[in-house]
């Protein structure tokens, strides 16, 4: 299994390290994908120009984006875009804010910041990890076109 990392770090670090030399908190997650609607065909796949993987957040109870990341792939098969992912440098997003709640990852045609471009997509709460695993569902074609704004 290729190991495909997301990190997030504790929001206190810098105080937690000066008031007394605690260890930061760092919650590293390794992805692994399915496809439970067996929707995602290769002639589907082939249009995935770019995956982008995200962290998200809240901000008056909406989502928000903490972080992105895009990775131009070339694929037919999931597990072609998971081993262009795991060439990417690692880990894929890495942030410093213990509010990241959902993990999600993006295939698009086109670009990676148009929210209309969803050819692939799927996301889960960080909530859901086994230990470090964490699975992510994945969908062809049933992705929703709303904007996921960044987070204030």
């Amino acid at each position: 299994m290729m190991r495909l990392r997301v990190a997030i770090w504790a929001g206190l670090l810098g105080l937690s390290l000066a008031a007394g030399g605690c260890q930061p908190v760092e919650h590293e997650f390794d992805l692994s994908f399915t496809n439970p609607g067996n929707d995602c065909t290769a002639a589907t796949l082939q249009e995935v120009r770019y995956v982008t993987v995200e962290l998200y957040g809240l901000a008056d109870q909406s989502p928000c984006a903490l972080a992105r990341r895009c990775v131009p792939v070339q694929m037919q098969t999931i597990d072609e875009m998971v081993e262009t992912l795991a060439e990417a440098n690692q880990p894929l997003v890495d942030v410093s804010d213990d509010d990241a709640h959902i993990v999600a990852v993006i295939g698009h045609s086109r670009g990676c910041l148009d929210e209309t471009d969803k050819v692939l997509c799927g996301d889960t709460d960080v909530a859901n990890a086994d230990g470090r695993a964490l699975e992510v569902p994945l969908s062809c074609g049933a992705c929703s076109t709303a904007e996921i704004p960044f987070c204030p």
